[in-house]
């Protein structure tokens, strides 16, 4: 049965097919034109990155697909490439066919055969595709774990009833997160390019303005410059509003700071108090941290709360044999931040 399905790298003559798959393998009941016009944007009209999106055709009939988002990284001094494990989906009558590793295992060829990438990572769902994955000798190297903090508390509960969203914390009164930290001494502005790790020997991701404006225009990036009131650029915070079952939440992208010498709870406090002060009617702020991240003692000082239903392993496969370098796996708050990791 297996042997008849057809599998190969798709392009955007089967845009309509591929945005049916994945509202059928995901019950999307969003209008099918908003989809297609999403999906197109974030993975062909994407101005930095190539789209790789494999499909497993049943004669003409696309029944499965499996995208890729590549990324750019410096690692001593030379700029490399991975590439993410995203969206995978099967329409439900041809799950359990075996349609899933196929394309895995055929994506896995490709790369290695096209020489481009040093290695793959992704955040896959431990109850279906995690599995998979270790069967396929990919290396588990740690867990991306939610968390939240509650902004709009009326709206909050409405996500809970709707979405089983846990309501540990929920009595942590806004007014305490509006009043940490008052006497701040920074101010907002624009938000710029925050120029990567000056060490040339270590790792960083690479991003850009044209990323960062495509970002605005297909998902929605928000965010602002933080600045000393001399006008000195600090860094930046950005994150995306998005619907989720009924009310509005927010999903911080990154708090970056370019000088290392600011106290991280002072400078954190104030990108999430005015994030609050910007979007008083959202439920809630949620933010993607790794096991053992340093920031994890920030964020609880700050009243984050610890989403445990909502915990994705990290994993990786190298393309070209190699061991990744430590260096590179220990940085791994970097990798979720660029991430595509869309839960709910």
């Amino acid at each position: 049965m297996e042997d008849k399905f057809i599998i190969k790298l798709l392009d955007v003559s089967t845009l309509e097919q591929q945005v049916e798959v994945y509202m059928q393998s995901f019950d999307v009941k969003r209008p099918l034109d908003s989809v297609i016009e999403k999906w197109k944007s974030e993975h062909y009209d994407n101005p930095v990155h190539e789209a790789y999106i494999f499909g497993a055709f049943d004669a003409e009939k696309l029944v499965s697909i499996n995208a890729y988002m590549p990324m750019k990284y410096k690692y001593e001094g030379k700029e490399c490439n991975a590439i993410q494990s995203c969206i995978s989906g099967t329409i439900p009558e041809y799950r359990g066919k075996g349609i899933w590793s196929k394309l895995v295992k055929y994506a896995i060829g490709y790369f290695k055969e096209e020489g481009k990438y040093d290695f793959l990572i992704g955040f896959p769902n431990y109850k279906t595709s995690y599995g998979g994955f270790m069967k396929m000798n990919w290396s588990h190297d740690s867990n991306a774990i939610n968390y939240l903090m509650i902004v709009n508390g009326k709206q909050f509960v409405k996500a809970a009833i709707n979405r089983n969203v846990p309501l540990s914390g929920i009595l942590h009164l806004q007014q305490i997160k509006i009043n940490l930290h008052k006497r701040l001494k920074y101010t907002t502005g624009e938000m710029r390019l925050v120029a990567g790790n000056s060490n040339e020997k270590s790792f960083s991701l690479v991003d850009s303005d044209e990323f960062i404006e495509w970002k605005k225009n297909y998902k929605g990036l928000e965010g602002f410059g933080v600045y000393t009131s001399e006008g000195i650029h600090l860094g930046n915070c950005r994150y995306f509003i998005e619907d989720y079952h009924g009310c509005k939440i927010i999903k911080l992208c990154d708090i970056k700071s370019l000088d290392k010498t600011n106290e991280a709870l002072s400078f954190y406090a104030f990108c999430i108090r005015e994030i609050i002060k910007r979007h008083r009617e959202v439920a809630f702020i949620r933010i993607w941290l790794m096991d053992e991240s340093p920031l994890e003692n920030v964020y609880k000082r700050l009243l984050f709360v610890k989403d445990g239903k909502h915990k994705n392993p990290f994993i990786t496969y190298s393309l070209k044999g190699d061991v990744i370098p430590e260096e590179i796996l220990h940085n791994k708050e970097n990798w979720i931040n660029a991430s595509f990791l869309d839960l709910d």
